[in-house]
């Protein structure tokens, strides 16, 4: 880890990997440029999607507006994000997934709390609930909470500080993406949020908890039937033990035994919900949609 300099980010970049995310992608891009203030450049890079995510993108970019839509080929979303932060211009660079819809208030927290946190607080991340499941609002009152002791702390000028930023809706400064650029795996069975925070916790950076920037993410990974989502939760102490973190995977393959007991009960009761109309259907599902097939072959959610 390198030193910072005193001057405060000013500027913020968004970056959204996307594949064949044409459903989504519009609007994660409508509650970005709702924001007030509204990011300084919104970078959505085209990961080889085969339907009209580069299309329903680049409908929101143009002369006058600060999205901009880049391909990166090269399939990953690891490949998507550096391709991302490659392009970035600002001092602060975000990134969100496709369907990830940031609340109102998300770029202004991210301004508030960098007002605030020391330099060796490389970047964090905000909470989030599921914009597509049922039974969101006890999470939510318990994200609230959480949520006013950690702004309370923030307005005392004192970080909450956290062990891993949540790939899905994390900031970072820009030093700190480009310290770590190319040094994360390019494996396609690890998780690649654990990884990057993994890789940038070794450059010597530690994350906060982001108070208001919170998010409504899906919950089609819940909705992949027990076979995948078994296979998604062994990503988890594989990439633990990858960065020679022993105790971290033992502790990992532990509790992704209970992840996957609690995933039976919630995949039984998602058989009868509807992930597109947001209510429960009047008998249950044959194929669910959380399945996704992708250029590797692996199904996931």
């Amino acid at each position: 880890m390198s030193d910072m300099s005193d001057q405060r980010p000013r500027t913020l970049s968004v970056v959204i990997p996307a594949f064949n995310e044409a459903d989504a992608i519009g609007t994660c891009l409508r509650a970005l440029l709702a924001q007030s203030p509204p990011p300084t450049e919104i970078i959505v890079v085209d990961n080889n999607s085969s339907d009209d995510t580069a299309r329903a993108a680049a409908a929101f970019s143009g002369p006058q507006s600060v999205v901009r839509v880049v391909t990166e080929t090269r399939q990953g979303v690891q490949h998507a994000r550096d391709r991302g932060v490659a392009e970035a211009t600002g001092d602060l660079i975000a990134r969100i997934d496709a369907d990830t819809y940031a609340s109102a208030g998300w770029v202004a927290a991210i301004h508030r709390f960098f007002a605030v946190a020391p330099h060796h607080i490389g970047g964090g991340y905000g909470m989030m609930t599921m914009h597509d499941l049922p039974f969101q609002k006890p999470f939510a009152a318990m994200q609230r909470r959480l949520t006013a002791r950690v702004r309370s702390k923030l307005d005392a000028g004192s970080v909450t500080v956290v062990g891993e930023a949540i790939g899905g809706n994390c900031v970072m400064r820009a030093q700190v993406w480009r310290e770590v650029a190319g040094t994360t795996s390019r494996r396609g069975d690890i998780m690649e949020d654990a990884d990057l925070s993994l890789t940038i916790r070794g450059a010597g950076w530690k994350f906060g908890l982001i108070p208001d920037m919170t998010a409504q993410t899906s919950g089609r990974r819940l909705a992949s039937s027990p076979r995948n989502y078994w296979r998604y939760t062994a990503y988890s102490p594989r990439t633990y033990a990858m960065h020679g973190r022993r105790r971290a995977a033992v502790f990992a393959a532990i509790g992704i035994q209970f992840a996957r007991a609690a995933h039976l009960l919630i995949w039984a009761v998602l058989l009868w919900w509807d992930l597109d109309e947001r209510r429960f259907r009047g008998r249950p599902a044959g194929l669910r949609k959380g399945d996704r097939e992708l250029p590797s072959g692996l199904r996931t959610g």
